[in-house]
């Protein structure tokens, strides 16, 4: 009856697959004949050399493996690590040698065993030729010429190491030497220059200190002479109309803090996927068109001071038709040129109003069911509530002056609507149950308070239902956790639940904060 191993096929590197799953093959056929490897380790190695063929044979004894453990180890580093060929290959493509003197040997050692396992016939004795040829054309300026004058002079890869090291090492230090020789020989010259003749030196090609016109880069790139004194005439008629008509600054004071904080999400508007500062809690969810139109008309800068006391410029604000899904929604957009809220375009809750099925959950914002989480944390993201106090627009303001570009002056408009004429507005509209638990008992509370409060032009047409913090209505167990939290931290005090429609907390000068209604609705 014939052993196992002989129903063994030959090994065939193309027909045989993989040689680990060959050789599996064959050392499970000796364990149903009984050739263990303590007792038959040389009839096993004997048989692996029958059945692996000529090249396999060619390689066990390149190896000079006289154990099964040791040709076994030698077939699968040949044939086995052919797999692994299109990796090394994509490895070398991206390696570079780095030639300081700290990191090149270790450098060049892996760029070596790179190229030789990226080579299909290996054999040890052509390793050093094939090693040697191509770190030829992976090498660059003084080692590349050493290696090519050296070639054929090197009996093993240890010795073109050493002397690849030793010579980068001797080039780099020489270099440095060199260098600071040169610039002490440079500071001496510019030194006995500016004592003989007590002025600096000065290229007269070029026109900047430090070197002569036979040094100039300039000069020997064949550039012309510039004279850099001189101004261009436009040039200066430009700057001289900047100076004589100089552009004016609207800064805006916003509130130290919001009650809810805001949050940025990556939406696609239009069809393009942006980055947007949704700043769900504050002023700006207040901001209409209406009010932002005339801003562009106006010859300056539109500036805002955030929460965190950083002022930021806004670049204009538009009303643009987005598309949300397959809802189209009219916003005014805020487009900031921020240095901190770089590239992020900023929507207020005039927008997320607008659309259904809007939810504002722990970890994102839900839009037409479409989930977009928070690009940042939401602790660390910036507020970006702003209040309308420009120059040209009318300022309900109950002070003399008003603080424009930290200046004290007169503002041009007019007292519009006086805190007792809001008061009654919001009687006739709400009535008078549990007014004086909101406001205070004198009326003119109002206006007492740190923050510059914006014109009002109040609109019945305009006027929205309830919604707490401008939330939607069913939303109401979210926007409740966020009123007990403000109650718990004394923000707020206790009051009628529709007295809470667009409430904006403010510090007055005692240190006290007293909630005050916005109307613009």
């Amino acid at each position: 009856m014939p052993a196992n191993w002989e129903n063994q096929e030959t090994f065939n590197e193309e027909g045989s697959g993989s040689i680990a799953a060959w050789i599996e093959s064959l050392e499970l056929r000796f364990r149903l004949d009984n050739l263990t490897k303590e007792e038959h380790d040389q009839g096993r190695l004997i048989i692996l050399q029958l059945k692996v063929g000529t090249e396999g044979r060619n390689v066990i004894n390149e190896a000079g493996a006289k154990t099964y453990a040791t040709a076994k180890e030698a077939l699968l580093e040949r044939f086995d690590g052919k797999v692994s060929i299109e990796t090394a290959v994509m490895k070398l493509s991206m390696a570079r040698i780095d030639y300081s003197i700290a990191n090149f040997g270790n450098s060049l050692k892996m760029m070596g065993d790179l190229i030789w396992e990226t080579t299909l016939n290996r054999t040890s004795s052509s390793r050093l030729n094939v090693v040697s040829q191509g770190l030829v054309t992976k090498l660059s300026g003084h080692v590349q010429r050493r290696l090519m004058d050296r070639l054929g002079f090197y009996k093993s890869l240890k010795d073109l190491y050493v002397d690849l090291e030793f010579h980068n090492q001797l080039f780099v230090e020489s270099q440095g030497d060199r260098r600071q020789q040169f610039q002490k020989k440079s500071i001496n010259r510019v030194d006995s220059f500016n004592g003989s003749k007590g002025e600096p030196l000065r290229c007269h090609h070029c026109n900047f200190p430090g070197h002569k016109k036979a040094q100039c880069r300039r000069f020997l790139s064949g550039l012309p002479k510039k004279d850099y004194t001189i101004q261009n005439s436009s040039n200066s008629q430009n700057s001289f109309n900047k100076l004589d008509v100089p552009k004016s600054t609207c800064s805006i004071v916003s509130p130290k803090s919001s009650s809810l904080l805001p949050a940025i999400v990556n939406l696609k508007i239009n069809g393009i996927t942006s980055k947007c500062l949704i700043d769900s809690g504050s002023a700006i969810s207040l901001a209409h068109y209406e009010n932002m139109k005339d801003i562009a008309k106006e010859s300056c800068e539109f500036k805002i001071l955030v929460a965190t006391g950083t002022e930021e410029v806004v670049k204009s604000f538009c009303n643009s038709s987005i598309m949300v899904g397959d809802v189209s929604v009219g916003v005014p957009l805020c487009l900031s040129k921020s240095r901190v809220v770089r590239d992020k375009t900023i929507l207020g809750m005039d927008f997320i109003s607008q659309l259904k099925s809007t939810m504002i959950m722990k970890n994102g914002v839900v839009l037409n069911d479409h989930f977009f989480p928070f690009l940042e944390p939401v602790s660390e993201t910036l507020s970006a509530s702003i209040d309308i106090a420009l120059e040209r627009q009318p300022v309900r303001y109950l002070r003399d002056t008003i603080n424009i570009n930290s200046v004290e002056i007169p503002p041009s408009a007019e007292k519009k609507l006086s805190n007792e004429t809001i008061l009654k507005m919001i009687e006739d509209r709400f009535g008078n149950e549990d007014l004086v638990s909101v406001f205070s008992k004198d009326k003119t509370d109002l206006g007492h308070c740190t923050i510059t409060i914006p014109y009002i032009k109040f609109d019945y047409s305009k006027l929205k239902p309830f919604r707490p913090f401008c939330f939607p209505g069913r939303m109401m167990e979210q926007a409740e956790t966020v009123i007990q939290e403000m109650l718990d931290s004394g923000t707020i005090e206790e009051g009628s639940a529709k007295m809470l429609h667009n409430l904006i907390p403010v510090r007055k000068k005692d240190g006290t904060i007293r909630p005050t209604t916005d109307m613009r609705r």
